[in-house]
């Protein structure tokens, strides 16, 4: 008997059963740790929650979530979903988070539960619409690509940054307010009318220093062009 090949082929049978069994996860709800509610939707806007965990090992990967809103109880029932891997797991805690879009609610407060734990995570606030919106946003929002805060600790800076496809469009005002652990950033910009106006591909970068104090973890959340928004969450 040739047990060179005997030793190759149940070799490669071991390889295919650990693909297979890599590729057919099963799946399993995962707890939510926290909540972060986010101020200034109202019955316009797609509404957005950030959740956090932390996964038990390294064989866990993000997987869907199931929503259900209970309109008649102004409800909001969340349960997170995972893909559990087999094989060499490494037994470290893995932090995940998750932009879960809650959809367009009417205005009202709603309480939002964690289906896994059966436990409240807090309260997703919807308010009325605004006059004299823009569009779906309250203001003309910067198309953003990115953003993020460095020097937390010491002294921390906003950096943006996109594309603007008009060559007069230009940032008139960035707002910023602090609550709740959510630092909500909303970078307005205007669109001067003239003649020299040219449609095209134009970057830009933006700092702004933060005047606020980080002790504790938060949620950095940029209002972007269209309804978009960034959210990422900091630990100092």
């Amino acid at each position: 008997m040739n047990w060179f090949f005997v030793l190759a082929v149940f070799g490669q049978f071991l390889f295919l059963s650990n693909s297979v069994a890599d590729v057919n996860p099963t799946v399993q709800s995962v707890p939510i740790e926290r909540a972060f509610f986010i101020q200034g939707f109202d019955d316009t806007d797609v509404a957005q929650v950030v959740i956090k965990g932390v996964f038990p090992n390294t064989c866990y990967q993000m997987g869907p979530t199931d929503l259900w809103v209970n309109h008649r109880e102004n409800r909001v029932e969340i349960k997170q979903l995972a893909y559990l891997y087999e094989g060499n797991c490494l037994r470290v805690a893995v932090p995940f988070h998750q932009t879960i879009e809650v959809g367009v609610l009417p205005a009202a407060s709603y309480q939002v539960v964690d289906t896994k734990e059966e436990r409240s995570l807090g309260k997703l606030t919807i308010a009325r619409t605004p006059e004299g919106g823009v569009g779906t946003d309250d203001y003309l929002y910067a198309p953003l690509q990115d953003a993020y805060i460095s020097g937390v600790n010491r002294r921390p800076y906003l950096t943006l940054r996109g594309r603007f496809s008009n060559s007069c469009l230009k940032f008139s005002e960035i707002k910023i307010g602090f609550k709740n652990d959510v630092l909500i950033v909303q970078p307005i910009v205007e669109k001067k009318e003239a003649s020299y106006c040219k449609e095209g591909n134009y970057p830009f970068t933006k700092k702004v220093r933060l005047s606020q104090k980080f002790k504790k973890e938060f949620l950095l959340h940029v209002r972007s062009m269209n309804g978009q928004a960034i959210n990422k969450i900091y630990a100092p």
